[in-house]
């Protein structure tokens, strides 16, 4: 989350501190804080399956604006970059962001280079 929001070399710091998303004072001063139960913290991470989200994207990460979702769930958010392909913003499994950006999963599948094919022939 710090990083998302303070390094600018960190790959999803365009999504995030680019933006001028930020982390609550609070929190980004202690991990405890971060952790402790509301109002101050959002509470332990529930499962492995939790994700921390916030409710509006444009908001900062404060224990108003922050919650544990489970990943497939997030709903809503549009994960589709200005090229029309699945986002860096979703991770994880690529079924559930093909499910909640409505693309076919065939049509996600990550786009390789092909090496090219070296001919033979006319080289007797």
């Amino acid at each position: 989350m710090l990083r998302r929001c303070y390094n600018p070399t960190y790959p999803s710091y365009r999504f995030y501190g680019a933006r001028g998303v930020t982390v609550c004072a609070i929190w980004r001063a202690s991990f405890d804080a971060f952790i402790a139960v509301p109002p101050v913290g959002i509470g332990p991470r529930p499962s492995l399956a939790h994700r921390l989200s916030r409710r509006e994207d444009l908001g900062d990460y404060g224990p108003d604006n922050c919650e544990w979702k489970i990943f497939n769930y997030k709903g809503g958010r549009d994960v589709r970059d200005s090229h029309g392909s699945v986002s860096e913003y979703v991770r994880g499994c690529r079924c559930a962001a093909c499910r909640n950006a409505r693309l076919q999963y065939d049509r996600a599948r990550p786009k390789r280079k092909k090496a090219p094919q070296l001919s033979l022939r006319g080289l007797s």
